[in-house]
């Protein structure tokens, strides 16, 4: 009997030949040390996480107290006090971002339910429409006419269009438009996030979707991104939706 504090990764092979007309190979590798470090990493992460959020609550209202008061009327002062408090709500971003992927990893994967696709990716449009006008971009929205059910759940595949729309709007060109479309194609619904931005460089594509992981350093810090916003993302496709998570009725 298997012990079942242990985790393995199981690979099974159907086996045909003449002596074996029924068989298979089943090969298990052992991950519990790979789980336990995992877990130690998430567990490490999330109390930092929480830890950072006290002082750095502490400095944002000591900056913004700074800012209302009369010792920043000098244009030097005062601008090293709003460099502070910019400085610190991108690094409480970060906390908030960090919590919520560890959250997620730390969740069991869900059962999708039937949900209407586009009115998730209306939700997300909606909620990204104001930032979008600030560039004076359009969100033109391509979906046929019926519901596009799909297979996920709501208010996750809400944040995976979200998270994708941000990440359009922060590096795509003002005045340009971000088209989101969608289109049935036999049981399936490709849905798509379109922009006009210089777009991600072949080399660096395969680890798009890691955390913090950056293509240009210098100009995502000084956009205010937090680097975790597409890991987000694809965590929650894995945790929420899943492979089968586009799958039309």
């Amino acid at each position: 009997m298997l012990d079942p504090e242990r985790h393995f990764d199981v690979h099974v092979v159907s086996l045909h030949t003449p002596m074996m007309p029924q068989g298979a190979v089943v090969v298990l590798h052992d991950i519990t040390e790979i789980k336990r470090l995992a877990r130690v990493r998430r567990d490490f992460v999330a109390n930092v996480s929480h830890e950072l959020r006290t002082p750095l609550t502490a400095v944002k209202g000591y900056a913004e107290t700074l800012l209302e008061s009369p010792c920043v009327h000098d244009s030097e002062a005062k601008m090293f006090v709003e460099t502070i408090l910019r400085k610190a709500n991108h690094m409480t971003r970060m906390v908030n971002d960090l919590l919520t992927l560890t959250r997620l990893e730390s969740q069991l994967p869900q059962v999708p339910q039937e949900v209407a696709g586009a009115v998730s990716a209306a939700a997300a449009v909606e909620t990204c429409y104001p930032e979008a006008r600030k560039c004076r971009m359009d969100m033109p929205v391509h979906f046929p006419q019926h519901p596009l059910w799909v297979r996920a759940e709501r208010d996750a595949l809400a944040q995976v269009f979200q998270n994708l729309l941000d990440n359009a709007i922060r590096y795509s060109h003002p005045l340009t438009p971000i088209r989101i479309r969608a289109q049935v194609q036999a049981d399936t619904v490709p849905f798509s996030v379109e922009d006009e931005g210089p777009g991600i460089p072949l080399e660096h594509q395969a680890r798009a979707f890691e955390r913090c992981y950056r293509v240009d350093r210098q100009k995502e810090s000084a956009s205010g991104s937090t680097g975790l916003g597409l890991s987000i993302a694809a965590t929650l496709w894995r945790t929420w939706v899943g492979e089968s998570g586009w799958k039309a009725r």
